[in-house]
């Protein structure tokens, strides 16, 4: 067990087989784990986190919940349940050769437009050498590019490309496919009480994000500032 207070650089494991069990506690499984320093794990040979690895089974560890009310409870369902979407998720992303941090910036770009450097660390909320070394990465692979405004060069704006656009578009495939095959687990009567579910959880956000105690607004709002 690799725990919170652990770092990952810290933890050897003697060689592994194919019945063996390795958990993560859950503050490894965040976007963390696919930054720019992926050489965590040491093992008899280094691992890349972002290399595709034969996950045999997943242990989740959680913290303690009460669920001694039913909106505990949908709310610790509802977490465990994205949390196994996402590691799902991640495993075909990392097939298509993309980060969880590239694929969020792409898909800022792609509904933002092209933005200044500047305000893209503003947004992801990181430095400007760490936004830096993300585009150089994704520049490399074609994903998005770097252009200067002409009528004031210092200016750099990042915008994605159409290899960019299309590897998006294999990302929604992806997506797509994996909640069919969710979805083909159910039961008529069961795919309607989804569909009605996710009507009113649809209206609730949007009553959620016009309120102004909420905050899901403002950060719609200053994502969207240009």
């Amino acid at each position: 067990m690799v725990r919170a207070e652990q770092g990952l650089e810290t933890v050897r494991f003697r060689p592994l087989g194919d019945r063996d069990v390795v958990a993560i506690a859950e503050p490894h499984l965040r976007f963390q784990h696919q930054s720019e320093t992926h050489w965590l794990l040491h093992l008899e040979s280094n691992i890349r986190l972002d290399e595709i690895v034969t996950v045999r089974m997943i242990v989740r560890v959680m913290p303690t919940m009460s669920k001694s009310t039913p909106k505990a409870a949908i709310i610790a369902d509802v977490k465990a349940s994205l949390g196994e979407l996402r590691c799902l998720g991640s495993e075909r992303l990392v097939r298509l050769g993309i980060s969880m941090t590239q694929l969020h910036v792409m898909h800022m770009l792609e509904r933002h437009g092209e933005l200044p450097m500047s305000r893209l660390a503003e947004m992801l909320d990181i430095s400007m050498s760490a936004v830096t070394g993300l585009v150089d990465r994704m520049e490399e692979r074609g994903f998005v590019e770097r252009v200067r405004v002409p009528e004031d060069r210092r200016i750099v704006l990042a915008r994605v490309t159409a290899s960019g656009r299309q590897m998006l578009d294999g990302v929604e495939l992806v997506r797509t496919e994996l909640i069919e095959r969710v979805l083909d687990e159910l039961d008529p009567s069961q795919m309607a009480a989804v569909a009605s579910a996710v009507t009113s959880i649809r209206t609730a956000l949007q009553a959620a994000s016009t309120d102004p105690g909420s905050g899901i607004g403002h950060t719609h709002e200053h994502l969207r500032r240009d």
